[in-house]
């Protein structure tokens, strides 16, 4: 999930869970997981939930990695 979310800005669930094959709920048990440990940010638009990647913390989090 965050791999395919750094091609792009944002995602719908039903994007997400297709492009996984995944249910929309086992998709909403580790967007909890994600946003509990603010990798990633999850806006409501209606009844559409996307998500973002919080690119810097993972940044901030690989850096020196590899150094």
């Amino acid at each position: 999930m965050v791999e395919m979310l750094t091609d792009c800005d944002e995602m719908c669930g039903s994007e997400i869970a297709g492009n996984l094959g995944i249910s929309l709920a086992l998709l909403c048990h580790h967007w909890k997981t994600l946003e509990h440990a603010g990798v990633i940010s999850k806006k409501k638009k209606g009844q559409t939930a996307s998500i973002s990647l919080n690119r810097q913390l993972l940044s901030d989090c690989f850096k020196g990695v590899g150094d």
